[in-house]
C-alpha cells in the first residue's frame, strides 16, 4: 500500500441535507484510534460524529506512560512488527499509512511538541496536553462530538448504512462506521470491553480479552517483604506445559502485588494468553544473563541488593547467622540453579484495573488489513485495543491505536 500522508488528504463539502443524527461517518469510542479516525474521516469533507460514552474524550490517554504519554517508538518497521508478535503483520499497511514519523508530522501539524527519549517518542506537557490538541483538532473540523453517549447498538440497515442507537438517543450512518471503543483495562476511564459487546452482536469473533502489561503474579512467595527491589538487566523465559514459548530482557522489579518492570510486561502479553487457554504457565529468572557464574558465585551475589542476596541464601539453605558465611557443596549447587535459571510457576496477572493492555479481542482473520473494515459487514470498520492486537511497552500500542485510526478514518 502506497504510504499515505496527512498533507494528501483531498477536502470536499459536507451533505447538508441530513438531519442533526444522520451523518456520513459514526466514530464509536473517543480514545487514541476513535479521535484520530473521527478527525482524518472529516478532514475529507464527510460529515462525522463521535460518540464518547465518557464526559470527556481522551480520558484513558491522559494517563498514557503516567501522564507522561509515551506515544510511539522510533525503531525499523520490522522490529515493530515483532513487537505484537505473530499478529504483528496485521498492522503492516497501517503503519506503512502512519507511522512514527509520519505521526511525528501529525503532531507537528496540531501544535504538539515531542522529546525523544532512547527510541521513544513523549508528548511535551504529558496526555493532558495532548488531548488539548486533539481536540482542538476535531473542532477545526466540524466533528460533532457528543458526549455520554453510550452506544447500545448497531444495526445494519439497507445500502451499507447503520443504526446506532445509545441510551439516550438515535444514529444513522450514510457510509460507515467506525468501531474504537478500546479494551478493558482501567475501567474507571471507560474502557468496560463495549465494543467486544457490539462486534460480537453482529456476528463476529472475539478472542476472549485478559488483562496484561501489568504485575504477574507466581505462586510461590519468595519476594514477599522485597517489594521497591529492582535490577536493570535480567532475562525471562516464558513456558507452556513445560514448552518454550518465549524470552524477553530488560528491568526486573519486585511489587507488593508480584514481579513487574519491563521484562516482566511484555512476558505478561504471551502469559495473559497462556493461562486464558488453561495452560500451565511458568517463568524461568535469569538474574545474571551474560555472567559466568560458576567462577566467581559469591562475588556475583555481592552485587545483589542486600535483602536479595539474603533472600536468596536463605532459599538455598545457608545459615546467616554466623558472622563468617560458610557455603557447603550442596548449597553452592542449590545457589547456582537459582542465578542460572530460577523456575516460578504464574498464578495470574494484573486485574484489570491495574493491567495497561488488553490481550484479545476482534479476530484479525474476519478484518481487511488494507482498510480496517469488517470481511463480514461491509462499511463497518475496527480501530485501536478493540482489535486483538497487543504490542510490548515503550509506545508500540498508542502508535497501533493511532495507526490503525488514521487507516479507517481514510478508507
Amino acid at each position: 500500500m502506497a504510504k499515505t500522508t496527512v498533507e494528501r488528504i483531498q477536502f470536499r463539502c459536507y451533505n447538508t441535507t441530513m438531519d442533526k443524527n444522520e451523518f456520513d461517518v459514526i466514530v464509536i469510542g473517543a480514545g487514541p484510534a476513535g479521535i484520530i479516525a473521527a478527525g482524518m474521516s472529516a478532514r475529507t469533507g464527510r460529515r462525522t460524529a463521535l460518540l464518547e460514552k465518557n464526559d470527556q474524550i481522551g480520558r484513558k490517554l491522559r494517563l498514557a506512560g503516567g501522564g507522561r504519554c509515551n506515544i510511539s517508538t522510533l525503531v525499523p518497521q520490522s522490529q515493530f512488527l515483532q513487537a505484537f508478535g505473530r499478529e504483528g503483520q496485521f498492522l503492516r499497511q497501517a503503519i506503512s499509512a502512519l507511522g512514527p514519523e509520519e505521526l511525528k508530522k501529525f503532531l507537528a501539524e496540531i501544535n504538539v511538541d515531542i522529546y525523544e527519549q532512547g527510541p521513544q517518542l513523549f508528548i511535551a506537557g504529558g496526555g493532558k496536553k495532548l488531548v488539548e490538541a486533539l481536540i482542538a483538532f476535531l473542532n477545526r473540523h466540524h466533528v460533532e462530538i457528543r458526549l455520554n453517549q453510550k452506544v447500545t447498538a448497531m444495526i445494519p440497515l439497507e445500502n451499507g448504512r447503520f443504526s446506532v442507537e445509545t441510551s439516550t438517543d438515535h444514529f444513522v450512518a450514510r457510509q460507515k462506521v467506525i468501531l474504537a471503543a478500546g479494551g478493558k483495562t482501567y475501567p474507571l476511564t471507560g474502557s468496560a470491553g463495549d465494543g467486544f459487546v457490539l462486534a460480537q452482536s453482529l456476528g463476529h469473533q472475539i478472542n476472549p480479552p485478559v488483562p496484561a502489561m501489568g504485575a504477574v503474579h507466581l505462586k510461590e512467595s519468595v519476594f514477599d517483604g522485597l517489594a521497591g527491589i529492582s535490577l536493570q538487566d535480567v532475562l525471562v523465559e516464558v513456558f507452556f506445559d513445560n514448552k518454550r514459548q518465549g524470552t524477553f530482557r530488560g528491568g526486573f522489579l519486585i511489587t507488593h502485588h508480584g514481579v513487574s518492570g519491563p521484562a516482566i510486561l511484555n512476558a505478561s502479553l504471551i502469559i495473559a494468553r497462556g493461562l486464558e487457554k488453561h495452560h500451565k504457565v511458568s517463568i524461568r529468572l535469569h538474574l545474571f544473563p551474560d555472567q559466568n557464574i560458576d567462577n566467581d558465585t559469591m562475588g556475583i551475589l555481592e552485587s545483589l541488593p542486600q535483602r536479595l542476596r539474603a533472600m536468596i541464601l536463605k532459599q538455598a539453605g545457608v545459615d546467616l547467622s554466623q558472622k563468617t558465611i560458610q557455603i557447603t557443596r550442596s548449597q553452592r549447587h542449590a545457589l547456582l540453579s537459582m542465578l542460572k535459571g530460577w523456575n516460578f510457576e504464574v498464578k495470574n496477572t494484573a486485574s484489570w484495573d491495574q493491567a495497561m493492555v488488553t490481550v484479545g479481542g476482534v479476530s484479525l482473520k474476519q478484518v481487511d488489513p488494507k482498510t480496517m473494515q469488517s470481511r463480514l459487514h461491509p462499511g463497518l470498520y475496527f480501530a485501536g485495543e478493540v482489535l486483538d492486537l497487543a504490542g510490548a511497552c515503550g509506545g508500540y500500542n498508542l502508535q497501533a491505536a493511532f495507526s490503525t485510526g488514521y487507516l479507517a478514518g481514510i478508507s
